[in-house]
């Protein structure tokens, strides 16, 4: 006998749900942060090795200077709202000869299929992270909750970004690193793993927009 109704093959989706989740229409999307080959960054809801540095990442180095990261996830299949607490975890270490101090500015947007990018809550406003006033290493471990109070929607083909913006004011012997490894190994200076888990994580409630 020939069956009348055929299961629509699944598409691929930027967050896993559980049962709970569907039956609520609400879900707490973990992410984790990592470098892919040809140091492009993203963000993923499933654990992957990094294929990069494996650890941490020299993110700034020879003192003064800043850089942008930008963590991106799949476009979204379905429409969903972001509302209520983000909360992000990363660890990060200051090397240096002489004296220092690394600041970042960390926020999540939304990046629209034309790649321009609006800021959805800000999570960290120019906080200064590592503060050394002679030679040595520091090494930081920090956990922050930012709250979204308007729901934002983004949009099929719509992406979430994980903005990190750091500038360091040091001598010319300093480096900045950054945990940026899902699995949690031990990095060049972020170490032990056990003590200071090296992995980016950030969690993001989401609502289905039904």
């Amino acid at each position: 006998m020939i069956p009348q109704v055929y299961p629509a093959p699944q598409e691929p989706a930027a967050v896993n749900y559980t049962f709970l989740d569907i039956a609520s229409g609400i879900g707490i999307a973990e992410y984790d942060a990592f470098m892919a080959r040809g140091s492009t960054y993203h963000l993923a809801s499933t654990s992957l090795s990094a294929t990069g540095n494996a650890g941490d990442l020299q993110i700034i180095s020879g003192g003064a200077g800043s850089v942008t990261l930008n963590f991106d996830t799949l476009a979204f299949g379905s429409p969903v709202l972001v509302k209520g607490n983000v909360t992000l975890y990363f660890a990060g270490a200051i090397v240096t000869t002489n004296a220092g101090t690394g600041t970042a500015t960390i926020k999540l947007q939304k990046v629209d299929s034309s790649g321009t990018a609006s800021d959805i809550v800000t999570i960290i406003n120019a906080e200064q992270f590592f503060t050394r006033v002679s030679a040595g290493t520091t090494i930081e471990t920090m956990t922050c909750v930012a709250t979204i109070t308007t729901p934002v929607l983004v949009n099929p083909d719509e992406k979430l970004r994980l903005n990190m913006a750091w500038t360091t004011t040091a001598a010319a012997a300093t480096s900045i690193y950054l945990g940026i490894d899902p699995s949690s190994r031990n990095g060049t200076v972020i170490t032990p793993a056990s003590t200071y888990p090296t992995y980016l994580k950030v969690l993001v409630p989401l609502r289905i927009d039904k």
